[in-house]
């Protein structure tokens, strides 16, 4: 939304916005009319019908239950408007196994990314890599599956945000249609 002061002190790329855009797309396959009204939302914000404060509050509600673009939402807004997903624990416990699952069915075909994803969390919390080795780590893994990244994101601290664009030495970037983890 803003493109001087994003949560992650970035300016979101168009590679970036196009990946979000599919993903909440892939999301809301079976629910097209949430997908449209992500559309409208956007297209009232484009023609200043409303401010950053009106999208948030539409999209909160939209997108309730799917944290992963709520998250990933907040690339593309100023610092100190980010969506606050509110933690709790046991929500938090229950998210990782279906992601790790997501993971698992994502990479069905590729069992090798699934076992190294395993070992590559394992690794980290037995600090064998720190988190910022691990997310570097998750975003070779994951080239190409935007969908995983973002829920990715939900459980790295801001700092270690994986970015979807090619900001860095790496050249990551994450513009395919993806399949979405419920």
């Amino acid at each position: 939304m803003s493109s001087d002061n994003t949560s992650y002190g970035k300016v979101p790329t168009m590679e970036a916005a196009v990946a979000y855009v599919e993903a909440v797309k892939d999301e809301f396959q079976d629910e097209i009319e949430k997908y449209d009204e992500f559309l409208n939302v956007m297209k009232d914000f484009k023609a200043m019908r409303i401010d950053t404060n009106g999208v948030i509050a539409r999209l909160k509600d939209l997108f309730k239950g799917h944290k992963n673009l709520i998250l990933g939402f907040n690339i593309f807004v100023p610092k100190g408007s980010e969506f606050d997903y509110g933690i709790d624990p046991f929500g938090v416990l229950e998210e990782a196994k279906a992601y790790v699952h997501a993971v698992k069915v994502e990479f069905q075909y590729e069992r090798e990314k699934y076992v190294e994803f395993v070992k590559a969390v394992k690794d980290c919390k037995a600090e064998r890599i720190d988190t910022k080795c691990l997310a570097k780590r998750v975003k070779e893994l994951f080239k190409g599956h935007t969908n995983l990244i973002f829920g990715f994101n939900n459980f790295l601290p801001k700092k270690y945000q994986i970015s979807t664009d090619d900001d860095d030495d790496d050249d990551m970037r994450l513009t395919k249609k993806q399949k979405t983890w419920k």
